[in-house]
């Protein structure tokens, strides 16, 4: 039996014509967690869609503090732009008195982490593999 209290829910941002979209799906788990799964390419050009959606997806209509689990492990592509925006929306996050822990961010991600030193940062959570919303 799935933990979902919600269907997951597909939301698509823009990127330049050469690489795949971004994708977000997003699922309300049961216990209050919002498990946000975000795949593709993060460049200039949809980076600020993305962090749209993600913002819109886990922020609009909520009545208590956000508490996500933000998938990252499908991201193939990500420039400073799309860092950019994962930081301005985790300071959206900790402005509503949310959290966000990164799981099993791709070696993309974890590169570019590393790169600007922001890989020991205490918002950083790092799960090995995001949970399966089938498993009890």
């Amino acid at each position: 039996m799935a933990d979902l209290a919600q269907p997951p829910s597909r939301r698509g941002a823009t990127s330049l014509p050469d690489r795949p979209a971004v994708g977000i799906e997003v699922q309300r788990l049961l216990t209050g967690v919002v498990l946000v799964h975000v795949r593709g390419s993060i460049d200039a050009g949809a980076a600020p869609g993305m962090e749209s959606e993600l913002i819109s997806a886990t922020l609009t209509g909520r009545t208590q503090p956000p508490c996500l689990l933000l998938d990252l492990s499908g991201v193939t592509f990500l420039d400073h732009a799309g860092l950019d925006a994962l930081l301005h929306f985790q300071d959206r996050i900790a402005a509503a008195s949310g959290t966000v822990e990164l799981l099993a961010p791709s070696p993309s991600v974890v590169r570019l982490l590393h790169e600007a030193d922001l890989d020991g940062e205490s918002w950083m959570t790092y799960l090995p593999d995001p949970p399966d919303p089938s498993a009890r």
